[in-house]
């Protein structure tokens, strides 16, 4: 990932990967550490924090190559296995996907 510091005035190449999912970069934290990138980090004071806008979550459980589908289909679509899989079960039941 590339990032352009505060300043606009140096483009540095980031070693922390650009996460497709939330459990994709779950994953990654779970291996690495913060501390592995101390050199990219950087303060900021101008914060905003937004709250969780899902209501509930569904834990599903994929047998076989299923999973392995779903992934690579997401993958090739750009968004994360969840994002693609829910707009298809909306579709199943005849619901249309809501914006936002």
């Amino acid at each position: 990932m590339t990032t352009t510091n505060r300043s606009n005035t140096h483009v540095v190449e980031s070693r922390i990967p650009t996460f497709n999912s939330i459990e994709e970069e779950a994953a990654f934290w779970d291996t690495h550490s913060f501390q592995e990138f101390a050199d990219e980090l950087e303060v900021v004071n101008d914060h905003t924090f937004v709250a969780n806008r899902y209501n509930d979550v569904l834990k599903v459980v994929f047998k076989g190559d299923a999973l392995e589908a779903l992934d690579a289909a997401a993958a090739k679509a750009g968004v994360g296995a969840g994002a693609l899989a829910y707009p298809w079960v909306l579709e199943r039941l005849g619901m249309v996907p809501q914006e936002g």
